[in-house]
């Protein structure tokens, strides 16, 4: 499935096809920003939160950077125009982290200084630049944005992955008064000698980085816990965590992707905050190629979409 996703020829050729519609649309929210507000429009109508992405990612070309910046500086007063969150997800080397010097952390800025004004008035667990987290390499990097950004007293969130072998001390770096941390397994294909490579002890990492975001002593600090995953088990541990250590639904919550366990979102919307991760934009292939492969179930999608069955 990397490979798939990673041939940019195929990419190109699968991206102008309209026979694989039916995949894009299974994992995009659209194909241009109005689309994406509609999809979010039509979440927030069963109960479920969006954070628009703009597809694009490892981006060496200073005009892409651009457009995607000018994606991102459009998508927040639309969001507020239509009354939803003005929530955005950022992948630092789509807004220019490959091309050196200060790029990336004037994009950032300029990007949640666009979130920031989009929601003025609107409660702080709605207006939110998140970061995203990519590869290991970029990690540092990545939580020093996100705490230049809260300094300057703008709306960041970083996403931190369990599975790296740093992650205890990147949790309590930044679960402080006031922080938002959306935790994710990790799905990269890190070297071992970076993060760890076993499902169980993946999973032990995100329980024991659940009980460090969910601990009653961090519920009073206005820190934000946000918890990445489609793992029942998982859910049921956070939920169960978080009722021990008296956090109320709302107080923290749940993310998934667009078009991924869709009867599972539905079901654990009617009981906790849902927040879905809706990417938008043409270049819809490697995302939704990756997603065929973190869920095998859908591999038959794929299938079908590359025979041209309907």
């Amino acid at each position: 499935m990397i490979a798939l996703a990673t041939n940019e020829p195929l990419g190109h050729v699968a991206q102008g096809r309209a026979v694989l519609a039916g995949l894009s649309k299974r994992f995009v929210g659209g194909n241009d920003l109005d689309d994406a507000v509609e999809t979010a429009r039509r979440l927030k109508a069963s109960d479920r939160l969006a954070s628009l992405f703009f597809l694009g990612e490892y981006v060496s070309d200073n005009r892409v950077v651009a457009r995607t910046v000018r994606e991102y500086e459009a998508a927040a007063p639309a969001l507020a125009a239509a009354g939803l969150d003005v929530h955005v997800s950022v992948d630092p080397t789509a807004i220019g982290s490959l091309l050196g010097g200060y790029i990336w952390r004037d994009n950032a800025l300029q990007i949640a200084r666009a979130v920031a004004s989009a929601g003025k008035g609107l409660p702080a667990d709605r207006v939110v630049m998140m970061l995203d987290m990519e590869d290991s390499s970029v990690t540092d990097a990545t939580i020093s944005m996100y705490e230049e950004l809260r300094a300057a007293g703008l709306p960041a969130a970083v996403t931190l992955q369990a599975y790296l072998h740093r992650y205890e001390p990147h949790i309590r770096r930044c679960v402080v008064p006031g922080g938002r941390i959306r935790l994710v397994k990790g799905a990269l294909a890190e070297p071992a000698e970076k993060a760890a490579t076993s499902r169980d002890e993946i999973d032990r990492r995100f329980r024991v980085a659940t009980e460090l975001m969910l601990a009653p002593a961090v519920r009073e600090s206005g820190f934000y816990p946000i918890f990445a995953t489609h793992d029942v088990s998982m859910i049921r541990h956070i939920r169960a965590i978080a009722r021990r250590n008296g956090w109320e639904p709302g107080a923290y919550e749940f993310e998934m992707l667009y078009g991924v366990r869709p009867r599972l979102q539905e079901r654990l919307a009617t009981v906790e905050r849902l927040r879905l991760y809706v990417p938008f934009g043409e270049a819809w292939w490697p995302y939704a190629v990756r997603r065929v492969g973190e869920y095998p179930r859908n591999v038959a999608l794929l299938a079908r979409a590359l025979v041209g069955s309907k």
